[in-house]
């Protein structure tokens, strides 16, 4: 929600001014994110041994022994406003399907559907009588038979023999890109990639991402259409060079850089260019512990044998070993597919230099080992803090306890 509303507001190069835009925050909560906005779960929890709470959104799918659900009074559950027409401001209702938006009864009738679904041996539902004033309980306690309910009243609830949760084992899928941020923290790999947590924007984001895209299609130029490397990477550069937060003279500024960054890449690996077999090639295969999945830059072919490469720009924190561990994970999925992979490179774009990365045999396996014991520490929750060098680079150490000083 906060980088919609940051987004919103930073396209085109606009800088924030906190003081008003914190107003309009609150206001952008309060009158539509607070509704507009799914909860969903950002980590299966059910193993954690403590009482969970959570919304019916974010239980959906789950199962527990025991579930309560309280509050269940009108005007709580279902919303007062449930079927009623709203008010859209500035918006016409003849312009969008105003009535999908606004809920009905039904919807809410199939929320507590989900609710009263989630146990396995007992649930517990509860209403209070009084909120200041007389409230009647939730008109869909009619709907449950009779004889499936015990009215409890004000009596204590029964003993019930609970049996222990059982969580299948499912084949979950890593990307070898989680794998790696896993090594850099485990503690940022648990807010980053389980806990969904974001860093505010920067208005250069994107550029690193910019280069790589219009080098890309400067590579399908190449293969499809038979430009020039130099052609190429100036004229995508030219079409499909974007930075979503600057704008006007800081805008060109970084496309000049860009374009000049990108012309001495191609005057001196123009030749390799011409080897572009695939861009962007995603591949999935299987280890001992889950899948891990992954997307190539780029595939290069030199006769019968293929390359693949990874490219880097300045404002990406892995190192080259990372980055080799990586590659070295998309040669193994790429030879279970029946391709003949004999090589690797890491190609920094800004310098520019190609640094070639062994496919030793001995350095698959020890990648391969990696991936699975990266893998069982993500699966045993194993998140401990690492704090130290990683610390400079890390875009979440401004919210993190364990930061080095």
């Amino acid at each position: 929600m906060l980088t919609d509303y940051e987004t919103a507001y930073r396209i085109g190069g606009r800088t924030m001014r906190w003081k008003t835009d914190l107003k309009n925050l609150f206001w952008f909560m309060n009158t539509y994110a607070s509704t507009a906005y799914e909860e969903q779960p950002s980590d299966d929890i059910r193993g954690v041994d403590a009482v969970q709470v959570m919304t019916i959104h974010q239980a959906k799918g789950l199962e527990w022994p025991i579930v309560f659900i309280f509050s269940l009074v009108r005007s709580r559950f279902p919303p007062g406003l449930t079927g009623r027409e709203q008010f859209w401001w500035g918006v016409p209702r003849d312009m969008f399907d105003a009535e999908r938006y606004e809920g009905s009864l039904e919807d809410e009738r199939r929320l507590f559907y989900v609710a009263i679904t989630r146990p396995r041996d007992v649930l517990v539902l509860s209403y209070f009588e009084k909120m200041g004033r007389n409230v009647g309980r939730c008109i869909f306690l009619n709907d449950l038979d009779d004889d499936v309910v015990t009215q409890l009243g004000d009596s204590s609830l029964p003993d019930v023999a609970i049996n222990p949760s059982i969580i299948p084992e499912e084949l979950q899928t890593f990307s070898a890109k989680e794998l790696i941020n896993f090594n850099f923290c485990p503690h940022r790999y648990l807010l980053r990639d389980l806990w969904g947590y974001q860093p505010g924007l920067q208005p250069r984001l994107g550029y690193g991402n910019s280069l790589h895209h219009c080098l890309r299609v400067a590579g399908e130029m190449v293969k499809d259409k038979g430009f020039s490397p130099v052609s190429a990477v100036s004229t995508a550069v030219d079409e499909e060079f974007h930075m979503p937060f600057m704008g006007g003279s800081v805008l060109d500024a970084f496309k000049d850089r860009a374009r000049s960054t990108l012309v001495e890449f191609s005057k001196k690996y123009g030749d390799e260019m011409s080897r572009i077999e695939e861009v962007e090639y995603r591949l999935e295969y299987p280890i001992m512990y889950a899948t891990v999945m992954g997307k190539v830059d780029v595939v290069l072919r030199d006769g019968g044998a293929m390359d693949v490469w990874d490219y880097k720009t300045s404002d990406e924190v892995e190192s080259f070993e990372d980055t080799s561990i990586q590659l070295r994970l998309y040669t193994l999925g790429l030879r279970s597919l029946g391709r003949n992979v004999e090589g690797g490179a890491v190609a920094y774009l800004e310098t520019p230099e190609v640094v070639d990365v062994a496919m030793d045999a001995d350095l698959l396996d020890k990648a391969k080992d990696y991936a699975e014991r990266t893998v069982e520490r993500i699966m045993d929750r194993d998140f401990a803090p690492c704090p130290g060098e990683n610390c400079k680079l890390c875009d979440h150490s401004p919210v993190c306890r364990w930061r080095a000083s």
